[in-house]
């Protein structure tokens, strides 16, 4: 036996340093040091090297890379890790669920329950926890079903593991324990240990005994008092020389971990965004005081904080990059989940969501269309789980329907129906791309649907990283470089175990088990500040050091145990293992705090919404130690963005400040000027300007002219509205087109018919027009056919076919408009739908183009109806279509009107002296209209109704109200 020595002190007693100078004596081939953490084996291996000039770098390891690399030498069994571990247990709860082993049908009901890969992985830590506490013999004697279940469970893994000559971590340390495995050197080092587990006590007793000469460090304190009673317990037999330290740490270490400390400041702010504002000007204020980034760190509680994407958004905002320095888990980084995406989608029943999200992702190829045609389709209806087959004929089906549909909507002939010609034209280019589309993602996932072997699998996820990769960061790279050594590890471990096919269900389990515990190193940027996780945080001394979101939830956190609550734990392992975690919890963070020389920390105390934030438990002792919560030093606008504001803000009350506009490159005109101005584009509007006029296009410049501007000359899109997925345009055209068939051949056929068959005559109608304009699923087709249906019914009976009531008509006002004035004459349905763009009429010298949607006629003339679903329209449109009727058909105008199909009713009746009248400023302003466009002048003159219901308001630089435009009507 050697001889052992026991470093103790406080943190910050110069017990490393000891360590260090006791191996810079020796020759380096002639120590072993063994530390508890990789990061920590790091940190002192480079500390060694600095003070020491030249090390033996292979004699530091950890000590899982020690007890392995033990029994790989000295016996021939192989290591399995920890995913190697899942895919065994796995494997052995199926075998008890499925298979007809020797064991009690309730233990058969519970390896069914509990075969989810969550609890798997919860169920190898707490064999993991058994084997680490030497607790196998508690289960041997199960006094419940509960134990009885684990009991089995851990058998049978045994066994597994044992006939595949597998061993893990925990086996080696026991067979070193056990002496079937042994260890020599001649000198021994041990340190970055808070304390001994059961397991961990009986390996070192072996390995300690082994050495000529052994150094262990012991961290003594309050905090502290639990572990190093297990270490001292451990080395109590072999008679250890003990050397005391004392402490010599700054103020921060002192409040930590003796009393009355200082540098530590705490902060309290309304909301997590103004925490994370504060946190990234404090950042940007240390950059301009002269620090370097290394100097500092903001440090969250782990990889999956909130916060770490939050920060780097406002840093890159005031144009500083973040660096992030802990590690963080494959699973987390969003490359790496679109790589996913496959095989959840086949595993899952081809779920529109995620087929979209592939396609999004880049397994479409060409993909900036597709969301638009994928709401237009409906590609997001129908079942939410289908076969492969199934999704991709309903995929096909409903783009055919929509392309049908498209080509419905390229017909149209009216006027008002311009712009959804062309937006259905532009629609269907947009179909084609989605075709191929969808024809690539399917043609991808038929890989997968056909996958059998591993390999095959490999190669399918190996060419989905190379899809993905071609958009990836360099961090997205390093990611998806790691995912692609895990892929080829799944397919060694399958093969290791014999699974020659697997499915593409049980493939994703087994491939999500391995990267929930894979971790991998993001890029350092070394000119950007730092962000570490509170684990790195432990091993990083800085100068200053900003702990962010320190609330509950955080500090502490830890995760219970799935199985046993705390008092059956405690019964178990012989311990309150909930107490221990967050002692655990709460020594990190002691930890990465003490090696700070200066220290902020900072919490909201409410969500963004408003919802109370409860603070950390550590809180109390914190104040206690440091003092109280103070406010936050203010710091002014670290961005042009942030100044902008806070100059609107000021301006609001103060005005316009010339110098400070000039500052912040602020040009915005008081004169707000809408004149086209250069050649290229005044020569474009001159080009419109001759363009035939249409009633809706000069309508639209009377209402507003940059409203014209943004429809017109910009091409814009507008807005439609749906309502049961049918637009304002489609309703209107259904009407028309059901009202030209229902009257074209006169209304005495629909007065013969009683109100029951004429309601089903004009649901037969209906329901034609309605196929031709829509692409529905049964359900909403029918629910449009009866509203549309019950729509007709009403307008045919109150408008084309009133009735006399006790010898008065029942809507007097409505009957005599298909009379004519002397009462002789009944009007007759001539034409419908005419078109007169291709006649090229003009008048005035302006030519028109438009259709006219019904011409009734009597010998003595003719009268012009035209349709509107809601509300009537404007008087001038009637003029102007009687004055092209006049001169197309050389037949006077008598009468014009509006008849609202929904309302029922008739509007706006115009005879021929009402028309002669308003005709004359008509002409004019049109003649006005031409002459502005061509002059490229678009200055705004709206209402605020019009401003309101305006389809580019939501981008025009004009706010009502502003004072600068007044109401023209």
């Amino acid at each position: 036996m050697g001889k052992v020595t026991i470093i103790s002190g406080p943190p910050f007693s110069g017990k490393t340093a000891h360590i260090i100078s006791e191996i810079s004596k020796l020759n380096p081939f002639d120590y072993t040091f063994i530390g508890s953490q990789g990061e920590s084996v790091k940190s002192i291996a480079s500390y060694a090297a600095q003070k020491i000039g030249s090390i033996n770098r292979s004699a530091f390891k950890t000590i899982d890379q020690f007890a392995v690399s033990l029994v790989r030498s000295q016996t021939n069994l192989v290591f399995a890790d920890r995913s190697l571990k899942i895919v065994i247990l796995s494997s052995v709860i199926e075998d008890m669920a499925t298979r007809n082993l020797n064991m009690p049908e309730e233990l058969k009901m519970e390896a069914g329950m509990i075969s989810h890969k969550s609890t798997v992985e919860k169920l190898l830590s707490l064999i993991d926890d058994i084997k680490t506490y030497m607790k196998e013999g508690e289960f041997s004697n199960p006094e419940n079903f509960r134990d009885a279940f684990i009991e089995g469970v851990m058998t049978r893994f045994k066994e597994k593991m044992d006939s595949m000559k597998l061993f893990d971590t925990y086996d080696a340390y026991r067979l070193v324990a056990e002496g079937k495995v042994k260890a020599s050197g001649k000198n021994l080092f041990i340190d970055g240990f808070y304390d001994f587990t059961p397991v961990v006590g009986e390996f070192f007793k072996a390995v300690i005994s082994s050495f000529e000469s052994t150094y262990i460090t012991v961290t003594t304190g309050e905090i502290f008092e639990f572990g190093s009673a297990t270490i001292m317990d451990a080395v109590k037999d072999l008679n250890p020389i003990v050397i005391k330290k004392e402490f010599s740490g700054n103020g921060v270490a002192k409040g930590l971990f003796g009393r009355n400390g200082d540098g530590v400041k705490i902060h309290r702010f309304g909301k997590p965004s103004e925490e994370i504002e504060w946190v990234c000007k404090k950042a940007k204020a240390l950059l301009l005081e002269g620090y370097d980034p290394q100097d500092f760190e903001i440090v969250v509680k782990s990889e999956n904080s909130n916060y770490i994407k939050a920060i780097e958004n406002k840093l890159a905002e005031y144009s500083i990059g973040l660096s992030y320095l802990g590690k963080k888990k494959l699973s987390q980084n969003t490359a790496v989940q679109k790589v996913m995406l496959p095989l959840r989608v086949a595993s899952g029943g081809y779920p529109q969501d995620l087929l979209m999200s592939m396609i999004i992702a880049g397994f479409g190829g060409e993909t900036a269309e597709f969301p638009l045609i994928y709401s237009k389709a409906h590609l997001e209806r129908g079942p939410m789980k289908l076969s492969y087959s199934s999704r991709l004929e309903d995929w096909e089906r409903r783009l055919d329907n929509f392309g049908k549909y498209l080509e419905r909507l390229k017909s149209l002939e009216d006027e008002e129906d311009e712009d959804v010609r062309e937006d259905a034209k532009s629609l269907y280019t947009s179909l084609q791309k989605a075709r191929k589309s969808v024809k690539e993602l399917f043609g991808f996932l038929k890989k997968l649907e056909d996958a059998k072997k591993p390999r095959e699998y490999s190669k399918i996820l190996e060419e989905a990283i190379e899809i993905v990769k071609s958009n990836a960061t360099e961090e997205d790279g390093m990611a998806l470089e790691r995912l692609k050594d895990v892929i080829w590890e799944i397919e060694n471990i399958l093969n290791f175990i014999g699974m020659k096919e697997i499915n593409s269900a049980d493939y994703r389990y087994y491939l999500e088990m391995q990267i929930r515990d894979v971790d991998y190193n993001p890029p350092l940027k070394y000119e950007s500040v730092r962000m570490s996780d509170v684990l790195t945080s432990r091993f990083s001394h800085r100068k200053i050091k900003i702990f962010v979101d320190f609330t509950e939830g955080n500090y502490p956190e830890f995760h219970p145990n799935y199985f046993y609550n705390s008092l059956e734990e405690e019964k178990h392992f012989g311990i309150n293992k909930t107490k221990k975690r967050i002692a655990d919890d709460k020594l990190d963070f002691y930890t990465a705090l003490s090696h700070a020389n200066e220290a902020y920390i900072t919490f909201a105390e409410a969500s963004e919404s408003g919802v109370a934030i409860i603070p950390s438990v550590y809180l109390e002792e914190i104040i206690e130690r440091f003092g109280e919560i103070t406010q936050a030093e203010s710091y002014p606008y670290m961005s042009t963005q942030e100044g902008i504001i806070s100059y609107a803000k000021w301006a609001r009350w103060n005005g316009r400040n010339d110098e400070i506009e000039g500052r912040f490159g602020i040009r915005v005109s008081r004169k707000k000027d809408f004149h086209v101005k250069d050649k290229k584009n005044l020569e474009y509007c001159n080009n419109l300007s001759k363009i035939p006029v249409s009633f809706y296009r000069y309508n639209t410049y009377i209402t507003c002219p940059l409203k014209y501007l943004f429809a017109y000359v910009m091409e814009l899109p507008r807005n439609i509205e749906y309502d049961l997925d049918l637009n304002n345009i489609e309703i209107g055209t259904i009407y028309h087109s059901s009202l030209k068939e229902l009257i074209k051949s006169g209304r005495e056929k629909l007065r013969e018919m009683d109100e029951e068959k004429m309601a089903e005559y004009i649901e037969k109608v209906a329901r034609n027009e309605l196929e031709k304009m829509s692409f529905f699923e049964p359900e909403i087709f029918e629910i449009n056919l009866l509203r549309v249906s019950n729509v007709l019914v009403n307008y045919i009976e109150n408008v084309e076919l009133p009735v006399e009531i006790e010898g008065k008509n029942k809507n007097l006002k409505k009957y005599r408009i298909y009379k004519t004035d002397d009462g002789d004459e009944y009007f007759v349905p001539k034409e419908f739908e005419y078109s007169f763009t291709k006649s090229e009429t003009e008048i005035e010298g302006i030519k028109f183009s438009g259709r006219i949607d019904r011409i009734d006629e009597v010998p003595s003339g003719i009268m012009i109806i035209d349709y509107k679903a809601k509300n009537a329209g404007e008087k001038e449109q009637l003029v102007l279509y009687a004055k092209i009727c006049e001169k197309l058909l050389e037949k006077p105008v008598i009468r014009a009107t509006f008849s609202v199909i929904e309302g029922a009713k008739i509007q706006n009746i115009l005879d021929k002296d009402n028309m002669n009248e308003i005709w004359e400023d008509l002409v004019e302003n049109i003649q006005r209209f031409v002459k502005d466009v061509m002059d490229g002048e678009f200055t705004p003159r709206s209402c605020k109704q019009d401003c309101r219901n305006c389809d580019f308001k939501d981008i025009c630089a004009v706010r009502w109200p502003d004072g600068t435009f007044k109401c023209s009507k």
